[in-house]
């Protein structure tokens, strides 16, 4: 079995050579222009975790967790279901760091797009990892 490290280099190696394929083939100009594509990359290289320029990465390695739904609801909050088929509700006036403060505007809260399981936002301008949104999430129970 590895170790969490082990794992998560092996992750970053086949990333980076996803994302260095990626841009050669693109361009890096196009790479830099195309939002979406930028935060799946940042995504995927935010498995290390850490927060850098306001940008929110995973803290800890979940295996395979994706959403894929995010339904708004009112004040902010989102109904989130993961690959794994639970349910939370994620607050996401909770949210910290200047990244996130464009959420307090409804118009952008209430069009969340999933690219590649991550909650993006604002044409690709905000994302959140799913490992993140498990974590500042609340469980959910359909009664």
């Amino acid at each position: 079995m590895q170790d969490k490290d082990t794992v998560i280099v092996n992750k970053l190696l086949n990333y980076s050579d996803d994302i260095s394929n990626y841009i050669a083939n693109l361009g890096k100009t196009a790479f830099i222009n195309d939002s979406k594509t930028m935060a799946a990359c940042a995504f995927c290289l935010g498995q290390i975790g850490e927060l850098t320029n306001d940008i929110c990465y995973a803290g800890e390695l979940q295996q395979d967790i994706r959403v894929t739904e995010a339904k708004p609801l009112r004040d902010g909050m989102m109904l989130v279901t993961f690959s794994t088929g639970e349910k939370r509700l994620l607050d996401t006036r909770k949210l910290e760091g200047a990244a996130f403060r464009p959420l307090t505007d409804e118009e952008i809260v209430n069009r969340p797009v999933l690219f590649h399981g991550v909650i993006t936002w604002d044409d690709g301008k905000i994302d959140i990892a799913p490992e993140t949104v498990y974590r500042e999430s609340y469980a959910y129970c359909e009664d």
